[in-house]
């Protein structure tokens, strides 16, 4: 087979579709999209088998939680946030690696409230960005230590 090229008058439909992108008809049609997180995870057991164990009570209704259900199979849990349109400005990220990050003193650490499980949490973050600065925690890995700081947490 000879490498030819492809003459300039054939239009792909990549070609097609990223002309479309950069029409005023798609960036209208894009302006007000909705958006929303939806999140697939597996329950498995401590030896990596997928779970056997039916939907947790902890977890509320599968059939009528707002936010929380099952996809196709018992153990596959989903988590669903409603749309919502993006705030002006901004946007969702959703790489596990942010795209840049300011200095840490730019980094506000979340706020949960003032009663004492929200100032627990406020706490805790702020002993992880006194222990590992700030700029590491919106990094998303999956390293032994943040585990940890996972599990930490959960118990607090």
């Amino acid at each position: 087979m000879r490498n030819e090229a492809i003459p300039s008058e054939v239009k792909t439909p990549i070609i097609e579709m990223l002309e479309f992108l950069a029409s005023d008809q798609a960036k209208e049609t894009l302006r007000d999209v909705r958006r929303g997180i939806e999140r697939e995870m597996v329950r498995i057991t401590p030896n990596g088998s997928l779970s056997q164990r039916p939907h947790p009570v902890s977890l509320g209704s599968a059939l009528t939680h707002p936010y929380i259900t099952t996809d196709f199979s018992e153990a596959q849990l989903e988590l669903v946030t409603p749309a919502v349109n993006e705030n002006e400005g901004e946007s969702m990220w959703a790489a596990s690696m942010p795209p840049a990050l300011p200095d840490d003193h730019d980094i506000p650490i979340a706020h949960y409230g003032t009663s004492n499980a929200g100032m627990v949490k406020a706490r805790y973050r702020e002993g992880l960005a006194n222990r590992y600065g700030k700029r590491m925690q919106p990094i998303r890995c999956h390293s032994p230590q943040t585990q940890a700081n996972q599990a930490q947490e959960k118990i607090v």
